[in-house]
């Protein structure tokens, strides 16, 4: 294998070298960018993931703190009266 690339002449080996560094620049390009990608959805999903706890940690602090007409009274909104 190397002995026929010392005998292509030089100008075709400056292009299959150039060619060559362009193709690892484009892959090590888009590898890095997947990464980061992959990366910023990991952390917006975990945001996301942060928000919802607190929420609901946000829901279960007022339900506790409701009387229980307070909360019946709440409650009868959702409850059909069939």
């Amino acid at each position: 294998m190397l002995a026929f690339l010392f005998s292509l002449p030089s100008k075709l080996k400056l292009w299959l070298a150039i060619s060559g560094a362009v193709i690892v620049a484009v892959a090590g390009a888009y590898l890095k960018g997947r990464s980061a990608g992959k990366e910023a959805s990991e952390a917006a999903a975990m945001k996301r993931k942060m928000h919802a706890i607190k929420d609901a940690k946000r829901i279960e602090n007022d339900v506790e703190s409701l009387s229980e007409s307070e909360l019946d009274r709440r409650l009868s909104r959702w409850v059909s009266n069939d």
